[in-house]
């Protein structure tokens, strides 16, 4: 059984100075656009450039760096603003039922931090009602500088990138939640409903937290002890999420796991039969 990674961690958020930005680099030169950098240690970047001059430079610059290869589809040039903060969350299905969007942005409130930036993923799909609720109830929370609604999203890898920790609050069980299985792919910490195919896709302390479902206490105690994990605790968290997933969850396995069963029920009725 692997260790628990959160044991060790407090209420205290990570001291991690980040920005994530978007900016033409085409064009420009090198003191033109390292002036971007100015003031910053740590470095979390999305590009959508290949160009290898301009990442060997980054990395001679920063101690921390992480670079993010995104599609011009992902985010645009406003939502990628909106995320100038220490730390983010994200969630997904924003139109999904089932998801408790509302216990999400309480957890958040209850945290009292407005130096992190939580993202909403996903398009309302005509369901106005309710992605007004989600609004008001953001607005009577003062929240509106922290949780902000993304529209679909074509380029979810990237997006997973960008997230210190990604967030699935179920109301009701999922099958399966595949939500939880892509982040973990991408080496991210989740925190997950406690009931439902998050039970047997999240590992309980090595790579995530179960949180009772409505339960927006629990769920801030979750952001929070994930948030405080240390950029040595995430490089442990990663490799044990990502061969979870790999080991557990690939199609390969999906399709193996799903013959043995046809298997098993062809030799139960082929020996019915024959008795």
């Amino acid at each position: 059984m692997a260790a628990d990674l959160f044991a060790g961690a407090d209420s205290q958020p990570a001291t991690r100075p980040l920005t994530v930005f978007r900016a033409d680099l085409i064009g420009c030169d090198q003191t033109s656009w390292e002036d971007l950098f100015d003031g910053f240690t740590s470095l979390r970047a999305i590009t959508f450039s290949s160009s290898l001059e301009m990442l060997l430079r980054l990395a001679e610059r920063f101690d921390d760096l992480e670079i993010v290869f995104g599609s011009e589809s992902m985010l645009s040039r406003e939502q990628l603003a909106l995320a100038q903060a220490s730390q983010i969350v994200e969630t997904y299905g924003f139109a999904d039922a089932l998801v408790d969007q509302k216990a999400l942005v309480e957890a958040l409130a209850r945290l009292g931090r407005k130096d992190i930036r939580c993202l909403l993923v996903g398009a309302d799909q005509g369901r106005r009602g309710y992605r007004r609720a989600i609004e008001a109830r953001i607005a009577a929370l003062g929240m509106e500088a922290v949780v902000h609604l993304v529209e679909h999203c074509n380029d979810m890898p990237a997006a997973y990138m960008l997230s210190d920790v990604v967030v699935s609050a179920s109301t009701d069980p999922e099958a399966f939640g595949r939500v939880m299985v892509e982040a973990q792919a991408m080496g991210r910490p989740v925190i997950a409903t406690d009931h439902g195919g998050a039970r047997e896709t999240v590992l309980e302390g090595p790579t995530g937290r179960l949180v009772p479902p409505g339960d927006a206490g629990a769920l801030a105690a979750a952001l929070a002890a994930t948030l405080a994990l240390d950029g040595r605790v995430r490089e442990q968290l990663a490799p044990l999420a990502i061969t979870h997933v790999r080991a557990n969850f690939s199609k390969e396995a999906m399709c193996a796991k799903t013959l043995a069963v046809y298997g098993e029920l062809y030799a139960r009725q082929a020996g019915h039969v024959a008795a």
